[in-house]
């Protein structure tokens, strides 16, 4: 029998929730109208994006701490300069150059820069969204050593069905729910030397579903941590994950084998399924320099999946990196468009749409997983 995913992480905060104790603690914040009644809430603290949310009252799609339900327990975590405050957020990679003083004892030197994260944002509406902006500098534990200048900018806008111009639309996925927003970041990187860099896009979701990467055949799938496991499989044009949000893993995926695109698919409390897919330039020609601490020169993964396991608050991260700056990459400056289409419906129809932007269907067997099929 297969022993189903979880869902007591789910946590009850709406959009409701969010801006009131936002508001309280004194964070500037700006919401996002995208499509219907769907929203985002882009906070400043921290340069995070929360949602989408399909209403006032409903729930975000990304996971939001339980903190934010109580104005005091975010007041705590400002004046303390937390950073695991969920959402979706942007950093500066590698994480073995810029928070890992020692590779030889990574855990216990692991030290992530407060002025990334949570950092200084400046925050401005748009007629489009909003725009962020954050200057900071991180220390290069690696050879080449030294301090280098960053400046992250940050623009976020609704983002349109990638489906709508499909023969038929109306008719094939009208039943289907859609909201979609993109993340465009511009790094810029004052070093003159060859230190390469590249912006990191993370989105921490709820645990208790199936990440799917269509990938080629044969794709080489890194472990950084404690091993995958039984968690990853096979399907059909690339490789499915479970992400539990109770054992703590990350994988890479290499670019070279990799199309720029992945999904992850779970049930909310209500029971509905929720398929987010996450689109971004992927360019195996950029080295995408990250590597695990035990393995020097093992690196080229522009896709990474995190699984925690209970001890951040059990949540699971869709991670994708942006294309290399510095001397040695030809550009001290990238623009990189992160994407993210969320949709609701039933499993045939979102079936339907994994088929059309992943290339990859979502596996009764594995429906079975997060409750859907029986």
């Amino acid at each position: 029998m297969t022993q189903s995913i979880s869902l007591e992480n789910e946590l009850r905060i709406t959009r409701h929730d969010l801006e009131q104790t936002l508001t309280e603690v004194g964070i500037a914040w700006h919401r996002v109208d995208l499509q219907g009644t769907s929203s985002i809430i882009v906070s400043s603290y921290g340069g995070r994006i929360y949602g989408p949310f399909s209403g006032a009252d409903s729930l975000s799609m990304n996971w939001v701490p339980d903190a934010f339900g109580e104005s005091e327990r975010l007041r705590d975590m400002v004046t303390s300069r937390r950073w695991n405050v969920g959402g979706e957020r942007n950093w500066v990679g590698p994480e073995i150059r810029y928070m890992i003083p020692d590779r030889m004892d990574y855990w216990e030197s692991y030290d992530l820069p407060s002025h990334m994260d949570p950092g200084t944002h400046t925050l401005e509406a748009s007629d489009r969204g909003v725009n962020l902006t954050s200057n900071f500098e991180l220390e290069s534990y690696l050879a080449p050593t030294g301090t280098v200048q960053f400046t992250l900018d940050l623009q976020v806008a609704a983002a349109a069905n990638p489906l709508r111009q499909l023969q038929d639309f109306d008719a094939r996925f009208a039943m289907i729910t859609f909201a979609g927003y993109a993340s465009t970041v511009v790094l810029s990187q004052s070093s003159t030397d060859t230190i390469l860099s590249e912006s990191w896009n993370l989105n921490q979701v709820l645990p208790g579903g199936i990440a799917l990467i269509p990938t080629t055949t044969t794709p080489e799938v890194t472990d950084y941590y404690e091993p995958v496991g039984d968690n990853l499989s096979s399907v059909s044009g690339g490789v499915a994950v479970k992400l539990s949000g109770d054992r703590r893993f990350k994988i890479g995926v290499k670019a070279a084998q990799n199309f720029g695109r992945l999904g992850y698919v779970r049930r909310d409390v209500a029971g509905a399924l929720v398929l987010t897919i996450r689109s971004f330039p992927n360019d195996p020609s950029a080295e995408y320099t990250e590597e695990p601490d035990f393995a020097p020169g093992v690196n080229g993964d522009s896709i990474h999946l995190y699984n925690d396991d209970g001890g951040l608050g059990g949540f699971a991260e869709l991670e994708a990196r942006g294309r290399t700056v510095g001397q040695a990459a030809g550009q001290t400056a990238s623009s990189d468009r992160f994407t993210t289409w969320c949709y609701q419906g039933t499993s045939v129809d979102l079936n339907k749409v994994a088929h059309q932007l992943l290339g990859v269907g979502i596996p009764d067997y594995l429906l079975v997983d997060i409750g859907e099929a029986s």
